[in-house]
């Protein structure tokens, strides 16, 4: 058996070079009134979010997008100023993930949940929060996030849901 049958999954921090292969992602996956390409380009520029790509066989196949924030549950205003809530954050949001039609049901997602949950660990934070549509609580809870109920976060017209994967290794001040 050839070893070229075996997909390569590569996990990296995304660079302005993947800038197109995103925008066709955020296209393919979301309306205009979502996020945006513009201000996914911002967040690669600025590099004040953690922006991880999965390449699937040298091909960019997702994305996801964490944000470090200070509360559980968020608000407009830390949408709105994300780069104000970067240092010694207590949670990390997840803004975006993001895989290519072509890749979806594949994992790749899942891996890039999996590698956001180690920054949190390794920054002992004390854990990760989304909000998303009730056809996704199934597959957030599937990778150990637990819904918190209907979102408070007034930003668009459909009902999101909050949901929070608590960090099971988190150390504690007073902890040796």
């Amino acid at each position: 058996m050839s070893s070229n049958l075996i997909p390569q999954v590569t996990l990296r921090e995304a660079v302005l070079e993947d800038w197109e292969a995103i925008r066709v992602i955020e296209q393919a996956n979301f309306s205009t009134e979502a996020a945006g390409a513009e201000t996914l380009q911002k967040w690669i520029e600025q590099g004040q979010t953690n922006f991880l790509i999965a390449e699937l066989n040298e091909k960019i196949a997702g994305y996801l997008v964490g944000a470090a924030v200070f509360s559980r549950h968020l608000t407009k205003e830390m949408i709105d100023n994300s780069s104000k809530w970067q240092q010694d954050s207590d949670f990390m949001t997840i803004q975006r993930l993001s895989i290519h039609p072509e890749f979806k049901g594949q994992g790749l997602g899942t891996l890039l949940l999996a590698a956001c949950k180690e920054i949190a660990v390794a920054r002992n934070q004390k854990g990760l929060q989304l909000v998303c549509s009730d056809e996704l609580i199934s597959y957030y809870e599937m990778n150990a996030f637990i819904n918190e109920g209907i979102s408070e976060r007034a930003d668009s017209h459909a009902i999101l849901y909050e949901l929070v994967w608590e960090n099971p290794f988190l150390r504690r001040e007073n902890e040796d």
